[in-house]
């Protein structure tokens, strides 16, 4: 989902735990656990981490945003292409009500707008919006890190074009290409990003004892729950919640506590690989719930009655994650280059 260079690697050696915290966030809220704090509140920090992670790497070398343009879209969007019509193939076998329109999904995915409130899509490729939207933050950033030099100016535009964003989500009635509304909100923590690697905040943002990051953790995580759960965002809709000032500093807050856990956890194989490989598990975490419905079904087992389910919600995600395994070797051994990988 992130490219970046070996250097940073090495120096942020805590980067793939994090996307592999997150990845593994972003799949439990989908298995409609029984509290609130995880089906709502943490939705308030998985997409801005996983934003902000990409401007920290966001590198510099590029000047032409053809060049620019053209890379990311290599690296984002064709494979999102690709996955979606893999989702969608898999929906259509498997997953489709009768008489159910099977072309409307596919204008979706041209559009980049596969999860609209009431919108006519295959449910399974939803998660597939943040990578359009990351796209449209990424065309952004460019513009706006290119025009505006410094650092103080970039800022203000990001504040600017967020409050930007924030009008979209109270008077705009349609939903435009690409979410090209939703990437002025994602822009904000893309940048913030970006802001925090250029002047080298990291390190006044992560300490070296483990019990300081703990803390640091814990303070940080409950204040972005109290402050989610007070306005209860839902970014891929475009909707900023009750209150997008609790909505801006629960990310932050948020945003801190995920690096506070990376760097206490530091290196995990396990969250490293499934660091490395978070594209395609956002790709295909959702299909993967869905073959463990029709397998369940079969069986004459009754699905719909372990949804809302702590436990059941925590069985789910270790399955959905051992499912993608073979779908992940498979396309890192035969199919690297759909990711941009040799």
């Amino acid at each position: 989902m992130i490219t970046f260079h070996k250097k940073e690697v090495q120096r942020v050696e805590w980067i793939d735990t994090y996307r592999g915290i997150l990845i593994l966030l972003v799949v439990l809220n989908h298995q409609s656990l029984q509290h609130v704090i995880v089906n709502e509140s943490l939705l308030a920090v998985r997409m801005p981490a996983f934003f902000f992670i990409s401007g920290l790497l966001l590198s510099d070398r590029y000047t032409d945003l053809n060049i620019f343009a053209m890379r990311r879209f290599r690296q984002l969007i064709l494979p999102y292409f690709i996955f979606f019509l893999a989702n969608w193939l898999f929906w259509v076998i498997a997953l489709i009500p009768e008489n159910t329109d099977i072309i409307t999904p596919l204008k979706s995915m041209l559009l980049g707008c596969v999860n609209t409130e009431g919108g006519k899509q295959n449910i399974n490729a939803a998660p597939l919006w943040f990578i359009t939207t990351l796209f449209m933050a990424e065309i952004y950033m460019f513009f706006v890190k290119n025009i505006f030099k410094t650092t103080k100016k970039i800022l203000i535009v990001l504040i600017f074009l967020a409050f930007i964003g924030y009008l979209s989500s109270h008077f705009l009635t349609f939903r435009l290409p690409w979410n090209m509304e939703v990437a002025l909100t994602a822009l904000f923590f893309y940048g913030v990003g970006y802001i925090v690697k250029r002047e080298n905040l990291l390190n006044f943002m992560t300490v070296n004892s483990n019990l300081y990051s703990l803390i640091i953790f814990v303070i940080s995580l409950f204040i972005a729950i109290i402050l989610s759960l007070e306005s209860m965002p839902v970014y891929d809709l475009n909707r900023l919640g009750s209150n997008v000032i609790f909505t801006y500093l629960s990310a932050l807050f948020g945003i801190l506590a995920m690096i506070s856990l990376a760097k206490l956890i530091n290196k995990n194989k396990i969250l490293e690989f499934l660091g490395r490989n978070t594209y395609i598990i956002l790709a295909f975490h959702l299909s993967a719930l869905y073959f463990m419905h029709g397998i369940f079904k079969r069986v004459g087992f009754n699905f719909e009655s372990t949804m809302n389910s702590d436990i059941w919600g925590i069985i789910y995600l270790s399955s959905s994650v051992i499912l993608l395994l073979p779908v992940i070797y498979f396309i890192n051994k035969f199919l690297p280059f759909i990711l941009n990988k040799k």
